[in-house]
Order: C-alpha cells, then sequence, then structure tokens
C-alpha cells in the first residue's frame, strides 16, 4: 500500500496536465464568447415602445447577431416591460431615454451603431387641430435629428419607417395604379389635417364588419 515517489510524481503530473486542459478549455470558451460578443452588431431602433418597433426589436434579437439599443421616452415605464421580457433581452437589448427633439439625445443613442432604424413618430392621442405644428414640423425636426446624428456618428445604414399617410392621400393619383416612391401625399390637405379623415374608418374595418360602422 506504500507508494513510491514516481507512483506520487506521475500522479501529480497527471492531475497538472488535467488542470491545463480545463484551462484552456475554459479559456477558449472565454475567447469565443468573446468573440461572438464582439461580432455582434450594434443597432438602434427608435421608439422602440411603439407597436412596428416592438417587433422589429424582437426580430433582431432573434437573430442572435445584434445588440440593440431601443429609444423610448421613459425606460422604466410599465408599458415597456414587454421588451424587457423578449428573449435575449437580458443580454443584448438596452433601453435608453430619447427625445427626437433633442439632438444630443439622439447622438448619444446612435453613436458606435452600425445601423439605425427610425420608427419613432409624433402621433397625437386624438384628432390634431393643428397638424403643422404638432404632427408635421416635429416629425421632420425629429427625423433631420436622426440622420444628422447618424452622419457625424458614421453609421453605415439607415432605415427610416414612414406611414401610408405620406404616400395615399393623394386625389391626383391614377385609380388602381399601385403607391410606389413617385407618390406623395396633397400638401394642402395634410396641413388642413384632410389626412386624418379616414382614419377612424380605416382602423375599425380591421376589426368590424363594414356594416356595423357604415356610417362613420
Amino acid at each position: 500500500g506504500i507508494r513510491c515517489p514516481l507512483q506520487r510524481s506521475v500522479k501529480r503530473r497527471g492531475a497538472t496536465k488535467l488542470r491545463a486542459a480545463e484551462g484552456t478549455r475554459a479559456g477558449a470558451g472565454r475567447k469565443k464568447s468573446m468573440a461572438a460578443a464582439a461580432a455582434r452588431k450594434s443597432v438602434c431602433v427608435t421608439g422602440a415602445g411603439g407597436f412596428v418597433a416592438s417587433w422589429l426589436v424582437k426580430l433582431l434579437l432573434s437573430k442572435g447577431h445584434y445588440t440593440v439599443r431601443g429609444t423610448v421616452r421613459d425606460p422604466g415605464n410599465a408599458k415597456n416591460a414587454h421588451l424587457k421580457a423578449l428573449e435575449g433581452a437580458g443580454e443584448r437589448l438596452e433601453l435608453l431615454s430619447a427625445d427626437l427633439l433633442n439632438y444630443d439625445s439622439i447622438a448619444s443613442a446612435v453613436a458606435g451603431c452600425e445601423g439605425v432604424f427610425h420608427v419613432a413618430s409624433p402621433v397625437p392621442s386624438g384628432r390634431s387641430t393643428n397638424p403643422e405644428e404638432e404632427v408635421i414640423a416635429p416629425a421632420v425636426t425629429g427625423t433631420l435629428n436622426v440622420l444628422k446624428a447618424c452622419y457625424e456618428a458614421k453609421v453605415k445604414r439607415v432605415v427610416m419607417v414612414s406611414s401610408i399617410a405620406a404616400v395615399f392621400n393623394n386625389p391626383n393619383w391614377p385609380k388602381g395604379k399601385v403607391f410606389d416612391e413617385d407618390s406623395w401625399s396633397d400638401e394642402d390637405l395634410c396641413r388642413k389635417g384632410e389626412v386624418s379623415k379616414p382614419m377612424p374608418l380605416h382602423l375599425l374595418n380591421l376589426i368590424l364588419p363594414r356594416r356595423l360602422f357604415s356610417s362613420v
């Protein structure tokens, strides 16, 4: 039962090799994890709490190779809880407070990002009494702030999400022709607020039979 010095030496060398192998595997795992994190592209989604933007954030996270920054008015607001519950959000989603009309906050949000999805836009809770001032002007200013910030940050690609309201209120557009990049809503109609008139009918039509609101 007495072990000779040679046996003890062999055992020690074996244990040392085992620890070295485990350390090598652990180091390789850490390097692989760090490489994967470094390979991820940072992208920013403005207005991340909105319906379209929320689905976009979900899609980007599901790809696995994007780190997403989402701008919202208040990251701590309960209405943004659905974003934090998305798969991968704990590791790859950061919610930032940003205001489209505050250039510095937008510049901070897009800094270091390779791509930006500009989805945010001012939406009045009811019918606007002054669409030029309440909707159009802040939307234009906000978009210009995003584009300027992206230019300064050398963002590689910007995707701007607009509204059908930008194209479909054109009384001179040929009936039956598909709306494309050549169609723009009539500016006078937009300024008068005429664009918002068909919206209740359009929205209700998505969920209710036409016969229930034919007089709307």
